[in-house]
């Protein structure tokens, strides 16, 4: 790994795992996850160089995206779906 990329790799890792240990938010833990995700493919990606490795960390990054993403909506569209007042007209 090149000496200059040693800081940035190891503040988003370290920053990421800080960020993911103290919420309880998906979306908030979903973009610790990311940054913590960033700063090991920028680890990973300067030892291994391949397009199958960048393919793969792609599809991870997606993956925890939409999870992350669909977490939050039932979170916090599901409660307020289900203490609706059906009278109302507005339920689905």
């Amino acid at each position: 790994v090149p000496e200059h990329f040693n800081g940035a790799i190891f503040a988003l890792v370290a920053l990421g795992l800080l960020n993911v240990s103290l919420t309880a938010e998906p979306l908030t833990a979903g973009i610790g996850l990311a940054t913590f995700l960033t700063g090991f493919e920028l680890f990973y990606g300067a030892l291994e160089q391949a397009a199958a490795l960048l393919a793969v960390l792609a599809a991870v990054n997606l993956t925890v995206a939409l999870v992350a993403a669909y977490l939050t909506q039932v979170r916090f569209a599901f409660p307020a779906w289900l203490d609706e007042d059906p009278s109302s007209g507005n339920a689905p």
